[in-house]
């Protein structure tokens, strides 16, 4: 499998970003339009995080962030086909402001994938700049590549206003 194929038991759909996994990890980097400034904002801003996060397919309803070492954070999700909400909540556990955020990362919802860790790196590149993201701690390959899924679709909804903010 080449990083750019889906893993197994990924739904096939266009436009999942190129990965990098192990059963208990994932990491890629996305580029952007928009300079890193903008999606470093886009991160620690909940009211411009719940324009953007999840959607399309589990638009945010709700954004809570206290930005800093040991602050928590929770986003609210409604799957847009409608069913059982989900949240993924946490605390900050490193903050290099404009370059890196390293987050806990937890699932509350019907179907439970444990506790991972986050790091978002963001870098200036060209006219635009790279979101890296590493996401390690799966218990299973399926959450793993749920998130892929996730990551993927609602990355391109920041693309897509991230020149706006």
């Amino acid at each position: 499998m080449s990083a750019a194929d889906p893993a197994p038991g990924t739904p096939a759909m266009p436009g999942l970003i190129p990965a990098q996994m192990t059963d208990d990890s994932l990491s890629f980097t996305r580029a952007f339009g928009a300079p890193a400034s903008a999606i470093w904002k886009a991160w620690t801003n909940a009211a411009t995080m719940l324009q953007w996060f999840g959607k399309p397919l589990h638009p945010a309803t709700n954004v809570e962030i206290d930005f800093r070492v040991g602050g928590a954070w929770r986003i609210d999700l409604q799957p847009a086909e409608g069913g059982p909400g989900v949240a993924f909540f946490g605390e900050y556990t490193e903050i290099d402001p404009g370059r890196r955020i390293v987050m806990t990362w937890r699932h509350e919802g019907p179907t439970p994938v444990g506790s991972t860790t986050v790091t978002l790196g963001f870098r200036d590149s060209g006219s635009g700049s790279e979101l890296s993201v590493h996401q390690v701690g799966f218990e299973a390959t399926e959450a793993r590549d749920g998130h892929h899924v996730g990551w993927s679709t609602c990355l391109v909804t920041l693309d897509e206003m991230a020149a706006s903010l």
